[in-house]
């Protein structure tokens, strides 16, 4: 489903176009299904990370940032984890739920490659 925000279509040209679609918005319920969990995590527990989705031997993470959350800091890193290697492939912080949602997808599409050194 394609919709012209109101506000955008009266501030900028006719060509920026919100794409809402089924799969995004149930990315984004995921997200922040995954962040009310984060939270939730004893504070004492360190390193502090929920796991989002399982693609072979990789993990897509939700991970907490070390030390007290200000302005500055992202609200939490996405990070794609082999759970072979036990080493991080990737990782991307984020400072909103809305703006993970490309990286997310991103990151499980990664995953799904078949590794290049077997």
């Amino acid at each position: 489903m394609r919709l012209i925000a109101p506000s955008v279509a009266r501030s900028f040209k006719w060509d920026v176009i919100l794409t809402i679609t089924p799969q995004r918005s149930l990315t984004e319920l995921q997200l922040a299904e995954g962040y009310s969990k984060l939270c939730a995590l004893d504070p004492a527990v360190h390193p502090k990370f929920v796991p989002l989705a399982a693609v072979g031997h990789h993990e897509v993470r939700m991970v907490a940032p070390v030390g007290q959350l200000t302005h500055a800091m992202p609200m939490f890193w996405l990070e794609l984890f082999d759970t072979c290697t036990e080493q991080t492939v990737d990782s991307y912080r984020c400072h909103a739920i809305k703006d993970a949602n490309a990286v997310f997808e991103h990151f499980v599409a990664q995953a799904a490659q078949p590794d290049e050194n077997p």
